[in-house]
This record gives C-alpha cells, structure tokens and sequence, in this order.
C-alpha cells in the first residue's frame, strides 16, 4: 500500500475508533457524536468526510508530509483548489445532507498532516488559522499572525487561495470571500502511524470503550485500518450501525473472532 493511502486509511480509521467507542473526535471533530464516515467521498475535498449529531460536517484532506509552497503542482495548491472547489460546490441539500453552503462555524474544510510535515505548515500555518474565527470583522485576515513565520506562512496560503479562487471561479475573491475560506479551512497534526501517539490512544479508546477483550486492541486497529480502505467504507460510508456490522463481520471472516465487541449488538 502506498504511503498516502495507508496514511488516508489510518486517519480514517482513528475517526471509526472514535464513532465505535462513543467518544468525541477532537482534533478533527471536536464538538458531538460522530454519525457518518466515508473515506474517497466523491467530494471536491475527498479523503475523508465526516458528521456527526449536531449537523457539522468535516471534510478532510490526509496528506502525511506536506510543505508550505505555493509553486504550481505543489501538494499544497492541490490541497487549497480542493478547498475552494468545495466551497462552489453545487448547493444539493436534497441529495446529501453535506450539500449545503458551508458554515464556518460548524463546519471544517481541513488538512490533516503528521508531525513528519515541517513547522512552517503544522504549527505557523495551524496557529495563524486558528485565530482567523476571533478577529473583528474589520480586522485584516493577516492580524491573525502573531510571528513573522505566521505572516509568512499565511501570506503563501493567501497566494495559493487567490490564485485557485480565480481559476475555478473565473474571477478573484473578495475580502469576504477569503475570510470565508480562512475561517472553514484548517490543519491539525495526527500521527496515527505505527508507535505513534495516535494511533497508542486509538488502541486505549478500543480497549477502554470497545472490546470485551482489551489485549486484542493492536488486532482490532488493523481491522479498522483494513476496513477504512474497502469499497464499503469508499461507496457509501458507514454509520454507527454499518460500522459495527463491518466490524463484527470483519473478524468472523479470520475463522475466529479476534476481538468480542461489547458494544456490537445486532443493528
């Protein structure tokens, strides 16, 4: 498996960990209870989307090393044309409950790197971002730096966002318009790699809030791992009773249940 698949899947699958054990999903989704995931959604931005109770959508894009550039085919011009393709998507509200104007209050258009990306995008770039929502609506988006290296790394993702607006849209964006896209996009860090930090408290959260069994955690993450790369998890998603089903049908099919699900009763 490549190493942006493996890492989409994994991201993927912290999300499933956090739906199964009923637990919130901050960084990522940090307010109410998870209700959908869907890995390859269709969706301009595409990696992963999910929802959850409050009606808040996440749509987000997994990339595990990304650097802070705005040259033409550079990972992160991909990462903000996705973005603004998102934001002029079509209104379809009829067809998916995500096919809405976005709110920015609620809803997040959102890079998810690992501590492998350089400071420049997971700490400058995060930092700057993540005061965009307290500025007065007469501040300059650029108030929201507090560094030199913040203004640096938010003046490239102005770059990037200006010259993406123009070319999916046709024209250049207003103040309004940029301040609607800083305020919806975002970065957070998760390392749900081997050993890492992540992907240790996904196995507490199995073993704690999931398993009947708690020494079958490391069996149960590679499960999940698995079954966030399947068509299943990239055709339609699951809800909290799909995933379940996907689960407990997952570890039949190994001739012997690796893990005994307290929490997967029959849905």
């Amino acid at each position: 498996m490549q190493a942006g698949a493996r890492y989409q899947n994994q991201v993927a699958a912290w999300l499933a960990v956090k739906m199964l054990a009923e637990r919130p999903a901050a960084p990522i989704l940090p307010r109410g209870a998870l209700t959908y995931i869907a890995a390859e959604s269709g969706e301009a931005v595409d990696d992963v989307l999910a929802g959850n109770d409050q009606g808040s959508f996440v749509f987000v894009q997994a990339k595990r090393r990304i650097s802070l550039s705005t040259r033409e085919g550079s990972d992160l011009e991909g990462v903000a044309n996705q973005a603004v393709r998102q934001i002029a998507a079509s209104v379809e509200p009829d067809k998916r409950p995500w096919s809405r104007a976005l709110n920015p209050d609620s809803d997040r258009l959102l890079l998810v790197t690992s501590s492998d990306s350089p400071a420049t995008i997971r700490t400058h770039l995060r930092d700057a971002l993540q005061r965009m929502g307290g500025l007065h609506p007469e501040q300059t988006v650029i108030d929201a730096a507090k560094s030199v290296a913040e203004k640096d790394a938010l003046e490239n993702l102005l770059t990037l966002l200006n010259r993406e607006w123009e070319k999916v849209t046709g024209s250049a964006p207003t103040v309004e318009e940029q301040k609607l896209f800083l305020k919806l996009f975002d970065v957070e860090v998760l390392d749900p790699d081997t050993g890492e930090v992540h992907e240790a408290a996904a196995k507490a959260d199995l073993a704690a809030f999931v398993l009947e069994d708690a020494s079958r955690e490391h069996l149960a993450w590679t499960s999940l791992v698995g079954i966030c790369g399947t068509g299943a998890a990239r055709q339609t998603g699951f809800t909290l009773g799909g995933l379940r089903r996907s689960f407990r049908d997952d570890n039949c099919k190994r001739g012997k249940p690796l893990v005994r699900p307290v929490r997967l009763e029959e849905v």
